[in-house]
């Protein structure tokens, strides 16, 4: 009979080395040689939340959760499933306690974030990414997760404008920034501000957005300033995102 760990540590090689089935079998025999061992059920859950496999991951993590308790990647498998599963007032609970953890890791913070969004915890979720920005002012991510659950809690978008203003300044070339800063200016109706935003992005750039708020308000924006190209090109492609709903 195989060491419980061994078993683990063979899965996770399997796993990284792009053989998950294999991994996930590997932790079937484990399971099958030691039922009741709480390392391989979590694996075993976390490997198939990573494959998309909810249902299953559910199961084996609650498995876990009877046996010892789960590692923090565990638990925010978890509380993932949870989401999914339409359990959201637990999972909003899981996301919650992790996010208030004094030893959290920074690798877990994205997810952690995108989590609480999903069950529309805007404030924990801006909790979050003001303290990693506090920690570090130049994390772009945590910037910009600031500035952005600032505006879905409803702060006044002159509060909001100049922490998006400062993420542009630290990532000049990443479109999405871009967008939002001249979205905010828009709404706080500062054209002229706006169009020094999101005239610095190119014709090819915009016809990669999704947004088609965003391109008829850019389309009529340029349209003031007499910038028919960018005009045409926001237009054709909003018409075209129309087209395929």
């Amino acid at each position: 009979m195989e060491n419980p760990a061994t078993a683990c540590q063979t899965a996770k090689e399997l796993f990284h080395s792009g053989f998950p089935q294999d991994a996930l079998q590997r932790l079937r025999i484990g399971l099958e040689e030691t039922p009741d061992a709480g390392q391989i059920w979590e694996l075993y859950g976390v490997i198939q939340h990573a494959q998309q496999a909810f249902s299953e991951a559910l199961g084996a993590l609650e498995t876990a959760t009877t046996l010892r308790p789960l590692s923090l990647g565990g638990q925010l498998a978890l509380a993932d499933c949870y989401r999914r599963s339409d359990a959201h007032q637990t999972a909003a609970s899981m996301f919650q306690h992790l996010a208030r953890r004094p030893d959290l890791p920074r690798q877990y913070v994205p997810d952690i974030v995108c989590g609480l969004a999903a069950v529309g915890d805007y404030p924990t979720a801006l909790e979050l990414s003001r303290k990693i920005a506090e920690q570090d002012p130049t994390c772009v991510q945590a910037l910009y997760g600031t500035a952005y659950y600032m505006a879905r809690c409803g702060y006044p978008t002159e509060l909001v404008i100049p922490i998006m203003r400062h993420v542009v300044q630290l990532a000049p070339h990443e479109l999405r920034f871009r967008v939002a800063l001249g979205m905010l200016h828009l709404t706080a109706g500062q054209n002229d501000m706006a169009y020094q935003v999101v005239v610095k992005i190119s014709c090819e750039q915009l016809a990669t957005l999704n947004c088609r708020r965003c391109l008829y308000q850019f389309a009529d924006l340029f349209e003031t300033r007499g910038d028919e190209t960018r005009r045409c090109v926001c237009l054709v492609r909003a018409r075209a995102l129309r087209e395929e709903d």
